[in-house]
């Protein structure tokens, strides 16, 4: 069972979203670049179904549920198609069946100036957000 999905909206770029941070341009392409370097030199880009708990920036192999295999840039919305991967994580929510109700959020770390823009930012993981349940699902 490998499922991958088409492309998804992942951040709007120049458009303040629900927790007050604006991604600009400059942060998309560092976005794309460092997903790149990781993908040339690990050869996938895990994720997670939610953000952890405890604030962690590191992806929980025991947590994985996907994997993000390419970006783009559609007008001002950076999109990510996504492979559903058969993990125990994966298995154990049934992901596949829980699709329609997911959004895929960037988790990463950077600074926040007082306009609220992000500078410096590392991108970690894209994972998945439960629309309904999840705080960060909003935030596009």
């Amino acid at each position: 069972m490998k499922i991958v999905t088409d492309y998804l909206p992942v951040l709007r770029i120049n458009v303040e979203n629900l927790n007050g941070r604006t991604y600009t341009q400059q942060n998309v392409d560092d976005i794309i670049k460092q997903f790149n370097e990781k993908i040339e030199k690990f050869g996938t880009f895990f994720g997670e179904l939610g953000h952890p708990t405890d604030g962690s920036m590191d992806v929980n192999l025991r947590n994985v549920t996907h994997s993000t295999s390419k970006l783009r840039q559609m007008g001002d919305v950076l999109q990510a198609k996504v492979i559903l991967l058969e993990t125990d994580k994966s298995k154990e929510v049934d992901i596949a069946s829980l699709l329609p109700k997911l959004v895929l959020r960037p988790r990463g770390f950077g600074n926040i100036t007082p306009d609220r823009r992000i500078e410096n930012y590392r991108i970690c993981a894209f994972d998945l957000i439960q629309k309904e349940t999840d705080v960060f699902a909003g935030l596009i």
